[in-house]
């Protein structure tokens, strides 16, 4: 049974968001580019660590709070065309006049291969 800490969770996830920011400002997360034309996404061969955050203030049928997201995300070259890509969601949901809950997504472990490579 998960015990009540709002203030101590609130915290930590405003830092992880934090963290998660400040290791972006140095290199924008080309996953997250939005343009028209080809895809920005590194190549298989690049390894990189990173954080991905998110936040959103909800009310649904009455029911309102906010849910938490921060994604560790480890990119591995396996070879010079197949790479892996963990990923590690940690959650929380805030209910108003109910206490914080936290929790681990699913974990991902992908299969990324090279088929063409134009450059």
């Amino acid at each position: 049974m998960a015990r009540s800490h709002p203030r101590t969770t609130r915290t930590l996830v405003a830092w992880a968001i934090l963290a998660g920011c400040l290791a972006g400002a140095q290199r924008t997360a080309r996953a997250q580019e939005m343009s028209m034309g080809p895809s920005r996404e590194p190549l298989v061969i690049t390894p990189r660590a990173g954080i991905e955050t998110g936040w959103t203030r909800f009310d649904l049928n009455g029911n309102r709070g906010d849910f938490y997201d921060v994604t560790a995300r480890l990119d591995v070259r396996a070879s010079h065309i197949v790479g892996l890509r963990m990923l590690l969601p940690v959650y929380a949901l805030d209910l108003d006049g109910s206490s914080t809950r936290v929790g681990l997504g699913d974990a991902e472990l992908r299969l990324r291969v090279l088929v063409l490579d134009d450059h």
